[in-house]
Formats: C-alpha cells, structure tokens, sequence
C-alpha cells in the first residue's frame, strides 16, 4: 500500500475506451467493502473540467487540501457515466495512506498570570507539522469560522 503526501494527492485510473464518457463517480470510504463514503463530499461525480486525461489515463485531484485523515488505510474506486447519468460498471478497490501530521497530543488549558494559555505536544506519529491552525467560537455546539459572529445571547 503506497503512502502519498496530502498536497500532492491525486487520482490516477485508466480512461473509458468508451467515447460516450461524460465523467466519472469517485468513492472514498474508511471500509474496504465500501458500505459508506467518508462523507458525501468524497461521493462525487467528477467532470471533465475537474480531471485531466493524459496517455489513456484520467487525473484527479481533490478540489481542497487536508480532508482526508491522514496514517489511516482508506479505500477508493471510480466507475464511468455518460450523459444520461448511465454509469458502468465498478473498478477494482484499491487501498492508500495520506502521510501527514497526526493530530496534537496533551492539549491543556491552564491559567498563567491571568491569562489564559494553550498548550499541547505534536503528534508522536506523522510528519512534523509546518503549524497549528487553532479555532475557537462562541456557539453552543462549536461551529468554527474564520470571521466573528455577533452573539444573540
């Protein structure tokens, strides 16, 4: 089973020999018999705007970076359609890692001179990390963003 960096991840299967290909259904489950995608954003159609067919061979890349867990076995399969949504038969299920950093370890939340600080260590496991990305909110249920919610309460 090859380990592939998440920046650099893509997709590679034999193109349809079929010219009434209009795209093809990629699957991305955690379960080799593929009973559940990790999610429904890794159910897709993908189109030809999205792919690149090089040499009788179609390239996909994910459309964002750092989606999938990373140093578990995930599995994947890829089936063509046509224009009326038609689609052919499933391709062998093939098996990969994405290398990455592992998620922090010892998260700790500790009050220093009245300030409030956290702290935590790098994952024993994968790659260093180039940094954290830390997110916080003020929402029952923790909904992150990138911008400031007004609070209604």
């Amino acid at each position: 089973m090859q380990q592939y960096p998440n920046r650099n991840f893509q997709f590679v299967w034999p193109a349809a020999v079929d010219d009434s290909v209009a795209g093809y259904h990629i699957q991305i489950s955690a379960f080799p018999d593929m009973r559940y995608p990790l999610s429904p954003t890794f159910d897709r159609l993908v189109k030809e705007d999205q792919m690149k067919v090089v040499g009788g061979t179609v390239r996909f890349r994910l459309p964002w970076h750092g989606m999938l867990p990373v140093q578990k076995k995930l599995y994947w399969r890829v089936r063509p359609f046509n224009q009326a949504l038609l689609a052919g038969d499933w391709s062998k299920t093939a098996s990969f890692k994405v290398r990455g950093p592992g998620a922090p370890e010892q998260i700790k939340l500790t009050e220093q001179e009245g300030k409030i600080v956290l702290s935590w260590k790098a994952a024993a496991y994968g790659t260093k990390p180039a940094y954290y990305e830390i997110h916080a909110s003020n929402l029952e249920g923790f909904i992150p963003v990138d911008k400031p919610i007004a609070s209604s309460v």
